[in-house]
């Protein structure tokens, strides 16, 4: 399989710093590209880009807009072996969700992975893979997202693992997403990856 263009993005952020560093393994006559505001390259203001890629590691989380751009590529790769892999969290798993079941955050999260499994049950060619973290580095109080009740629990828990030396390392992320694209370029595609905390 000829892979041309692979992107990842929310590059700078913590994770996707690490996902850049971890695909050195994946190079070839073409570069792997990193969309982020901090690197001049807005994911917003590169759609007709990221609608071309092969492998899409879409990792940015931008209200409302993360999930537009991964519903845009598969519906235009539909007929393409192509390959998306979502960055979510457990958040969207939570058995009780009744303290922020209204945020923003949560409310993306849980559409990103129900529509993971649709578009896989689509039977379409592009394929989707979830990769589902606890909690990393990468938190949600330090960039501003989580408000109210929400704020307090992921700070909370936050502290606990940090603490505890218990925080999801960005490279435990990395390797399962070097681990998704060996496998679906071998002809396996793994749907989903459950990060926990020890």
């Amino acid at each position: 399989m000829c892979i041309r263009d692979r992107i990842v993005t929310g590059s700078e952020s913590v994770i996707g710093k690490a996902i850049m560093e971890g695909l050195w393994w994946f190079v070839d006559d073409y570069e792997i590209i990193g969309l982020d505001k901090k690197n001049g390259q807005d994911v917003l203001d590169n759609l007709e880009l990221i609608a071309t890629a092969d492998i899409l590691i879409n990792n940015a989380y931008i209200p409302v807009d993360q999930n537009a751009l991964f519903m845009a590529w598969c519906k235009t790769n539909k007929d393409k072996a192509k390959l998306c892999v979502n960055i979510s969290s457990q958040i969207a798993s939570a058995e009780d969700p009744s303290k922020f079941a209204t945020e923003q955050y949560y409310i993306d999260k849980k559409y990103m992975d129900e529509q993971s499994v649709e578009i896989n049950k689509n039977h379409w060619k592009c394929k989707v893979s979830v990769i589902s973290p606890n909690i990393t580095k990468s938190n949600l109080s330090e960039l501003n997202l989580a408000t109210g009740p929400f704020k307090k629990w992921v700070e909370n828990l936050y502290s606990t693992h940090e603490k505890n030396g218990t925080l999801i390392k960005e490279e435990s992320i990395s390797n399962c997403v070097k681990y998704i694209i060996e496998s679906w370029l071998e002809g396996t595609h793994i749907s989903r990856i459950e990060v926990r905390n020890p």
